[in-house]
């Protein structure tokens, strides 16, 4: 019974090494980080301009949009004069739709859709690197109609939108 017990433990320990083996070899050098395709490392992020009647929402994505690079750790967010790469947006569509329905057909939540238009430019060689238009959209219960809840659809909305960005950035041009 000894040999066996001896036995178990030597395979354990030889499977635990094969496992660091292939972990270091094969996602050891890995990095989760992302990076930036160009090797650009710096971008500015000037305020996004609003083609919406929508009052406060151009500060409120920018500002998103900042925190979310400042967050993400990936680019390093710098002014004009020193910025590699500037990403430049705008709000082109703010629009409310009914979501759902209570049993009397009356709207019972409402959507909020936010389009943004973004490009990135290489500083460098003037070069637009990329341009997309982006929608994403939060929900908000129509009780009282008050701009509380709206808020927090469009909250929901840029929060969505910034990931978006933020991943079209990281993702390759």
């Amino acid at each position: 019974m000894g040999n066996r017990v001896q036995l178990f433990s030597t395979i354990c320990w030889v499977g635990l090494v094969v496992l660091i083996m292939l972990f270091v070899t094969g996602c050891g050098l890995y990095s989760f980080s992302g990076a930036v395709p160009g090797g650009i490392k710096t971008v500015a992020i000037p305020l996004f301009d609003n083609a919406t009647s929508e009052y406060g929402i151009r500060e409120r994505i920018t500002d998103a949009v900042i925190d979310r690079f400042l967050r993400d750790n990936i680019i390093k967010v710098v002014d004009l004069g020193r910025a590699e790469a500037i990403l430049r947006g705008q709000i082109v569509n703010v629009i409310d739709q009914p979501y759902t329905f209570q049993a009397t057909e009356t709207v019972q939540e409402y959507r909020v859709i936010v389009s943004v238009r973004v490009s990135m430019e290489n500083t460098q060689t003037g070069e637009t690197v990329w341009s997309q238009e982006f929608s994403e959209w939060g929900t908000y219960p129509f009780s009282s109609g008050g701009s509380t809840e709206r808020d927090q659809g469009i909250t929901e909305a840029i929060t969505k939108l910034t990931e978006d960005i933020s991943n079209k950035v990281v993702s390759g041009w």
